[in-house]
């Protein structure tokens, strides 16, 4: 009377699509399952189990894809009177070391309590999870020791109604006994979820749901979206099923006014692997692109993948994945134009557990690896260090190290720009909150172990940050702060700056949205007067695009310039018409032109709009997507005037501009100016023999050490860098054995000197205070 197979129709058209096939010892238990997940005849995956006299699973071992060797093995370690399992432990790659362990304790009526977990099984329990249950067994309880400390960091209340489906679970995050957020849910009579609504702050207003419909055979075919809970949907998704209830195609209507606006088609083999999906972005009938999944191994992953970026029926890039025996994803090939040839790739290397240890890159794919990356992890598995061969030489150029908390947390984060031992900047993530939340960061810029800026962030109980400041030398008092001030639909419409933190407010920044929640208007108060100096007014197409700007640049409500935006197919913007004036002629029209990803690669710049290309800006990107050299030739004559190489701080924000005037190809170490957009350090990699450096923000402060003045004051600039600002609050702090010596008249005012002991000088403007650290 034992199973000895099993046979799954999952839409009873009479063929299986999945059989499972049970080997049996002489009492009948099960020992061995092998799957045939496409019920072809071959069996794709197996797991095995040993059993003790009693008849316990002590463990189970799979093979994923049925190779005979086995990819991982989990013990069942012990079992109580009961019989429930008590102690577990994983190997992870069946290497024969445990790599994970835990533990389970239950009540007299035999409900799990107790949940603990030894992520690293070093014999000390990392976290744990406390269960509690009402009088019907229902758990209505969860409390979480994310570090096992003895205290509950977070928890779930969880309720049901009357046929027992779980209605309502409520999330204290910090465990103070306040609620911070809550989701409701609500079912058919076929126990399908129908309804999921959040209320994010927990103050007794939805401010989200989601509504979903379901077939006959439970799968979704409807999701409808609102966003703010105003009772009219934001976006609906559509999905169209085959006869084994896969997705075969979703429709997007992205702002419910029951018209599609995009959708994507999936083409699915018999195994149910995606072979290939297409989209039509703007749903006018023709595919705009389509995706090959082109070949999956015997484990069911990806091996070979292809693109047609714009669905001509021509394959634009194309690439391969490789993978070890133990299912990790070791080489990544990219053919770039589809031509045959490999035109990069990137080998990767794991240890013992599993983790990610080594990364190779080759640019050219010509066989020699020109880059490295190595990765570093404590016991915990957080990743501590990176470190980066630029070269591929043996020699390590940079490293990035990461400093961890009990709870997991970045404390602190040091960069080695040179590898030579010293921390040329670390960054300190002080302080958390109960909820995780940053609330103080500080700055050693030169790690020199003293921190040069510092900060702190506030947040309502809505988890929305609400007043930042900052302390730019770190003396203790406050140089600057900003609050923010929110609507009930959470979002932010105001914005207060006390630029030197006496306690009066000296610019501001209003912001107003419509109904569908887009930001329609930016007004903004120069000095806090209580008039407007200038307004910028928005507009929006049915899609969402912002495709009208009017600048009121006096705040006088009268229109100084118009920008009118065009967009493809895919909602890129490809096309700027600027009416300088007002005066409904455009003067000036950018037209963008986009690489694969989208981003804009070449601006050809129309000046008059006479149909003649004036000027050429041309971009290239870094591997976050960021800007990083920017090439202006504004004659469009072959010859480029000036090349911009971008630095950004650890938060993406623009720091610096490093121009080369003229451009003479890639940045070689011949800026002639800096220009500056926030705090940071200057780099003599870019900046050496620049003259002049420019503030091009308020409140702004440059560090500069001694050691990257000699570096940048050379014979091409006669020993001497120029500080220039025409702004307000800039302050430059002078790192190092510094002199003050005379001043010198630029412009109509006295510039003051500064002298490293090598006898470079620095020349500030006299509106920059100037620190000497």
């Amino acid at each position: 009377g034992n199973i000895i197979k099993e046979s799954f129709d999952k839409n009873n058209d009479g063929e299986a699509e999945q059989i499972n096939t049970y080997t049996r010892d002489d009492k009948g238990r099960a020992i061995k399952v092998d799957y045939d997940k496409n019920a072809d005849g071959t069996v794709d995956a197996s797991r095995t189990h040993e059993i003790n006299d009693k008849g316990q699973v002590t463990s189970y071992t799979d093979d994923l894809d049925n190779d005979g060797i086995a990819d991982k093995k989990t013990f069942h370690d012990k079992y109580n009177d009961k019989e429930q399992l008590t102690e577990f432990s994983f190997d992870v790659n069946n290497d024969g070391t445990i790599d994970r362990s835990g533990t389970y304790e239950y009540d007299d009526k035999g409900r799990l309590v107790k949940i603990t977990t030894d992520k690293n099984n070093d014999g000390t329990v990392d976290s744990s999870e406390i269960r509690e249950y009402n009088d019907k067994g229902q758990l209505v309880k969860r409390l979480f020791d994310k570090d096992n400390n003895g205290t509950v960091d977070s928890s779930e209340a969880l309720k049901y109604d009357a046929k027992g489906n779980q209605i309502k679970t409520e999330y204290d995050r910090n465990n103070d006994g306040t609620v911070d957020s809550s989701t409701t849910r609500e079912y058919d009579d076929k126990g399908n979820v129908i309804k999921e609504s959040f209320d994010k702050d927990n103050d007794g207003t939805i401010d989200s749901s989601t509504t979903r419909e379901f077939d006959g055979k439970g799968n979704i075919i409807k999701e409808s979206f609102d966003k703010n809970n105003d009772g009219e949907a934001e976006q609906i998704n559509t999905y169209t099923r085959d006869d084994k209830g896969r997705a075969i195609k979703v429709d997007y209507d992205k702002n419910a006014d029951g018209t599609v606006d995009a959708s994507r088609t999936h083409e699915i083999n018999d195994k149910g692997q995606v072979t290939s999906y297409t989209d039509d972005l703007d749903n006018d009938g023709i595919a705009d692109k389509k995706t090959f999944h082109d070949k999956y191994n015997d484990k069911e992953q990806l091996t070979e993948f292809s693109f047609d970026v714009n669905n001509d029926g021509t394959i634009d890039r194309s690439g391969t994945y490789e993978y070890d025996d133990k299912g990790r994803l070791v080489k990544i090939t990219t053919d770039k134009n589809n031509d045959g040839t490999v035109d990069s790739s990137e080998i990767r290397e794991y240890n013992d557990k599993g983790q990610l240890v080594k990364r190779l890159f080759d640019k050219d794919n010509n066989g020699t690896v020109d880059s490295s990356e190595a990765l570093k992890y404590d016991a915990k598995g957080n990743q501590i260090k990176i470190e980066y061969d630029q070269n591929a030489d043996g020699t390590v150029d940079a490293s990035k190290t990461v400093e961890f908390n009990d709870k997991g947390q970045v404390t602190s984060y040091t960069n080695d720009i040179n590898n030579d031992g010293v921390a040329d900047k670390e960054t300190y993530h002080n302080e958390y909150n109960d909820k995780g939340q940053l609330t103080h960061y500080s700055f050693d810029v030169n790690k020199d172990g003293i921190v040069d800026r510092s900060g702190t962030y506030e947040y309502n109980d809505k988890a929305q940050m609400v007043r930042a400041t900052a302390d730019k030398n770190n003396d203790g008092t406050i140089d600057s702060s900003e609050t923010r001030e929110y609507n009930d639909k959470g979002q932010l419409v105001k914005r207060l700056f006390d630029k030197d933190n006496d306690g009066t407010i000296d610019s501001s920044e209003a912001r107003e949205y419509d109904d569908k929640g887009q930001h329609i208007k930016t007004l903004i108060d120069e000095d806090n007067d209580g008039t407007f100096d200038a307004i910028n007014t928005h507009e929006f197409d049915a899609k969402g695009n912002m495709i009208k700007v009017y600048y009121d640049k006096d705040g006088n409500n009268t229109t100084d310039e118009i920008q009118i935006r065009e967009y493809n197919d895919k909602g890129q913007k490809i096309k700027v018409n600027i009416d300088q004036n007002a005066d409904d002629s455009i003067d000036l029209v950018y037209n963008y032109e986009l690489n694969d990803f989208g981003q804009n690669a070449v601006n050809k710049v129309d000046v008059g709009n006479d149909g003649i290309i004036n000027q050429l800006h041309t971009y290239e990107y870094d591997d976050f997507g960021r800007a990083s050299k920017i090439t202006v030739d504004m004659n469009n004559n072959g010859a480029p005037e000036r090349s911009d190489t971008l630095d950004y701080n650890d938060m993406s924000e623009l720091v610096a501009r490093y121009r080369d005037k003229p451009a003479d190809g890639d940045m070689d170490g011949n800026a002639d100016e800096v220009h500056l957009y926030g705090d940071g350090d200057l780099k003599s990699d870019h900046a050496a023999g620049a003259k002049n450096i420019y503030f091009q923000k308020d409140d702004t402060t440059l560090t500069i050490s001694d050691d990257v003045l000699a570096n940048i004051a050379n014979a091409e600039n006669g020993n001497k860098v120029i500080v220039n600002s025409a702004k307000s609050g800039d302050a430059v702090e002078l790192d190092g054995d510094f002199t003050k010596g005379g001043t010198e008249s630029i412009g109509g005012q006295d510039f003051v000197e500064y002298s490293d002991a090598a006898g470079n000088t620095i020349v500030i403007d006299p509106d920059v205070s100037v620190t000497i650290v």
